[in-house]
Parts: structure tokens; C-alpha cells; sequence
């Protein structure tokens, strides 16, 4: 008795062409998610490097007892000139001047990288924050920072809460996030 084994390796043209279609489609609909997922954590990093700045600066105020400031500015100066987006310093103001002398950064916060904002939509918290040694927080004038920071991408996202966040300083100096700024440039 001779058996015939009939072997069949491969795809046929036509289930080739249904598997890339499927693949196609799952491909269109994923993609857009993926890339929303991105965003959100991009956006993520970004508002925890500027939440890091505050909550270091306040700790630092009570461990130190002395005023510490968060200002806008990455050369280890403040700059009044300079967008929050550009870098920030947190600096111990031992002498009380406002300016950041030798030996009192205490860390240099870089530009944030690729098409982000952050802007304070406050006037009392424009250009810095100063945390005192009882943890909380004023104004650069010595106003109370009853204000918030918007940060936000510059990308086509179109919803706020993708694209934005809201970084709230109470009186107290406690930090508080929320999704999607109102105010965004």
C-alpha cells in the first residue's frame, strides 16, 4: 500500500493578502492611541520635573531654615527675560537678596526639550516662588502665590487634557496637578 503524504507549507496568495489587511486595519487603529499614550507621558515627565523643583524647594526651606527660591532661569541665575520653559534654578537665598550667589544653587533645572510651554498665569508667581522656612510658599513680591502654571505641548492634540496640565501653588506651598489647562498658548 503506497500512501501518498501531502505536504502544504507556505500561504496561498490570498491568505497572505487577508492577513496584511487585517494587520492594515488593526495597525490604523492602534497607531492613534499609541501615540496619544506618548504624549500623556511626555507630558508627564515634563510636570514632574517642575513638581521635583517645588516640593525640593520647600523641603530644603525647612531642613535649611532659610527662604528658598524657585526662579525662572537655567544658568544658575534668575532671569526675569527667560520663559519657565527655558529652565529654572532652586537656589537657598542665605542672605535674603533674591539672587543667586556662589555656593547657594542647590540644583539647575534645564530647558524642558521639544515643543513644550510653561507659563504662570498668576503676576505674583511670574518670574519666582520663595518657600519659607515654615514651608510656605509667597510670591516674588512677597505676595501670597495663589496661582498655578499651565504646561502644555505645542503638538496637534487636540483636547486639553491630552495636551496639558495645570500645576496649582496653595499658600501653604503644597503642589497640586489637574489634567487640561484652560489657558494655553
Amino acid at each position: 500500500m503506497n500512501k501518498k503524504i501531502k505536504s502544504e507549507f507556505g500561504f496561498t496568495l490570498v491568505e497572505l493578502m487577508v492577513t496584511l489587511a487585517v494587520a492594515a486595519i488593526l495597525l490604523t487603529v492602534a497607531v492613534p492611541s499609541f501615540t496619544d499614550l506618548i504624549r500623556s507621558n511626555r507630558l508627564t515627565t515634563k510636570t514632574n520635573l517642575f513638581t521635583t523643583a517645588l516640593n525640593l524647594a520647600r523641603s530644603e526651606a525647612v531642613k535649611r531654615n532659610v527662604k528658598v527660591v524657585v526662579c525662572k532661569g537655567a544658568s544658575g541665575a534668575c532671569n526675569t527675560g527667560d520663559n519657565w520653559e527655558d529652565g529654572w534654578t532652586v537656589f537657598a537665598d542665605e542672605d535674603n537678596d533674591g539672587a543667586v550667589d556662589a555656593g547657594e544653587a542647590i540644583r539647575v533645572f534645564e530647558a524642558l526639550s521639544g515643543a513644550y510651554s510653561l507659563r504662570s498665569n498668576a503676576g505674583s508667581i511670574n518670574n519666582s516662588i520663595v518657600y519659607l522656612p515654615s514651608g510656605r510658599a509667597v510670591g516674588g513680591g512677597g505676595a501670597l502665590p495663589i496661582g498655578s502654571y499651565n504646561l502644555c505641548a505645542s503638538d496637534a492634540a487636540s483636547d486639553m487634557t491630552n495636551r496639558s496640565r495645570r500645576i496649582a501653588v496653595s499658600a501653604s506651598g503644597r503642589v497640586r496637578l489637574e489634567m487640561g489647562a484652560t489657558a494655553c498658548p
